[in-house]
C-alpha cells in the first residue's frame, strides 16, 4: 500500500496488513497511521450511533409496556449491528 507522510509528504510502502496501524515514516520519523479516513470516521459514528438510538427506542418502548415492540426493535437492531459489522 503507498503511503504519503503527512509531515514530510515523502512516498513509500507499508504492507497491506498495516492498514488503520501507527509507523513511523522513514524519511522523518514522524508517527501516523494508515488507511484511516475521514470517511471511516463518518461509518463509525454512524454505525455506533444507529445501534444507540435501536437500543435506547428497544428499551423505552419496554419500559413503556410495549414488550413486543421493544424487543422487535432490539432484535431488529442486533441483527442489523452484526451483519453492518461483518460487511463494514
Amino acid at each position: 500500500m503507498d503511503v504519503y507522510c503527512e509531515n514530510c509528504g515523502h512516498l513509500f510502502q507499508i504492507p497491506e496488513s498495516m492498514k488503520g496501524g501507527m509507523f513511523n515514516c522513514p524519511e522523518c520519523r514522524k508517527l501516523q497511521s494508515a488507511g484511516r479516513h475521514w470517511h471511516d470516521s463518518i461509518w463509525s459514528a454512524c454505525y455506533w450511533g444507529g445501534v444507540v438510538l435501536g437500543s435506547g427506542l428497544g428499551i423505552a418502548a419496554i419500559l413503556n409496556d410495549q414488550m413486543s415492540l421493544g424487543i422487535a426493535i432490539l432484535a431488529v437492531t442486533g441483527i442489523t449491528a452484526a451483519i453492518a459489522s461483518v460487511w463494514g
